[in-house]
Parts: structure tokens; C-alpha cells; sequence
């Protein structure tokens, strides 16, 4: 549906966004993505197209463990990540490390 598409928008924009967090020019919009950044570390799923590209490897390799613990336990294994999960939790690594 149109929601649907609406929200892979936004995802695709915030992953735009979390890629140029250092080249953004504005302090305010580079401080919006690192609290967005933020709640996504702590949630893999508060991130739709992270979880999304990340469902099956969640499932797969991260069944049981805490919702705050996915992002380790997906970094643990990103040699076995499918390709797109993969980049995305790379994505997700490097905006945390340049904004906590």
C-alpha cells in the first residue's frame, strides 16, 4: 500500500542520512540523526529498513536474545549476514561511532 512506500522512503532518506552524518552542514539536522541514531542502537527493529533487510538473519542467528543486544549479536556474526543486512548494520555501526 501507500504506507508502505511512504516508509521505505523514509528509510531510504535516513540511511542517506546516517551514511553523510559528518558531511551534514546543518548542527541541527546532524544532532536529529544522532538521536535517531541513538534509539536505533537500542532497537534494530526501530530502524524499518534495517529490520527489514535484517528479519531472517535476526531469526536465524539472533533468536533469543534481547532486543537491546541485537545489534552486538548481528556485528558478531556479520560474516554471515546476507548482503544487504550486512550493509545496513554497517551503515548502523559507523553513525553510532561518529555520534556517541
Amino acid at each position: 500500500g501507500e504506507g508502505s512506500s511512504t516508509d521505505s522512503l523514509a528509510g531510504e532518506v535516513l540511511q542517506c542520512l546516517k551514511k553523510n552524518l559528518p558531511k551534514l552542514d546543518s548542527r541541527a539536522c546532524q544532532m536529529e540523526v544522532q538521536r535517531v541514531v541513538k534509539i536505533h542502537s537500542v532497537s534494530a527493529k526501530a530502524d524499518a529498513r534495517l529490520g527489514n533487510a535484517c528479519s531472517n538473519d535476526i531469526v536465524l542467528l539472533c533468536d533469543g536474545v534481547k532486543a537491546d543486544h541485537v545489534h552486538m549479536c548481528l556485528r558478531n556474526n556479520i560474516g554471515r549476514l546476507s548482503p544487504a543486512c550486512k550493509a545496513a548494520e554497517l551503515v548502523q555501526g559507523a553513525a553510532e561511532a561518529g555520534s556517541i
